[in-house]
């Protein structure tokens, strides 16, 4: 398997700061902040990115399951969730929880 990279740029200080998430292949680059990680604001945030790639590789994972079993689906939807954890202070690293809600939709 190849090796994969993705980077992160944060300026200023927690509260006031800002930053840049990248990835090494270039398929997406985003915003992040205090207030789109810790609140309701714009950008994306590093819990979320961690949610996506859970979801993708929960997706490709059950559908190589379900092929060997002979069931090849069309597609396979997943929807991931974070839950923070009120008792971590804001400077937890990629504090909180993260669950697949509901059962994957498969056609």
């Amino acid at each position: 398997m190849p090796t994969r990279s993705a980077s992160a740029v944060w300026e200023g200080n927690l509260e006031k700061g800002r930053g840049t998430v990248k990835l090494g292949s270039g398929a997406f680059e985003g915003s992040y902040s205090f207030l789109s990680r810790f609140k309701d604001g714009e950008g994306t945030n590093p819990e979320e990115l961690i949610g996506a790639a859970h979801a993708g590789c929960y997706s490709m994972a059950l559908a190589h399951i379900l092929a060997e079993e002979g069931h090849s689906p069309n597609s396979i939807k997943f929807h991931t969730q974070h839950l923070q954890l009120d008792s971590l202070p804001p400077q937890a690293a990629c504090g909180g929880q993260w669950f697949l809600s509901n059962y994957p939709e498969i056609h």
